[in-house]
């Protein structure tokens, strides 16, 4: 799968692509065959904030990305689904529990990583 163009809105991420089906039988003259190094669907992603559910067609390419022509296949499209999740970086703040002996002090603490990237999918109000 490659992307056709565009890009997500900042803030959002490409979840794992589910294509199905996930091979294709193809006949054809062996050497034809033999130059197959790839099948390409091509998904637009202008802007999308929503999960990604598409049938796409496919082509054939060699290992140049060029496409290889003269072949039979079973299938012409995949039908491709991608989660889109939104995503943000976070601090990780410590909090403490309970207290230390007497005569001890905390002097410095320091946190690594001091951020994490979070994802997951942004809830929408309900509709009453």
């Amino acid at each position: 799968m490659e992307t056709a163009g565009g890009e997500l809105p900042k803030g959002y991420i490409l979840g794992e692509a589910e294509i199905r089906p996930q091979s294709i039988y193809i006949e054809g003259p062996r050497s034809w065959v033999d130059s197959v190094s790839g099948v390409v669907a091509e998904v637009e992603l202008d802007d999308k904030v929503d999960d990604i559910k598409a049938l796409v067609p496919i082509n054939l390419v060699n290992s140049k990305g060029e496409d290889v022509r003269g072949l039979e296949q079973e299938e012409n499209f995949v039908d491709i689904f991608i989660p889109v999740y939104h995503s943000k970086t976070v601090p990780i703040e410590l909090q403490t529990e309970g207290q230390l002996p007497d005569n001890h002090d905390i002097v410095d603490i320091k946190i690594e990583p001091a951020t994490v990237n979070i994802k997951g999918k942004k809830r929408r109000p309900k509709a009453y």
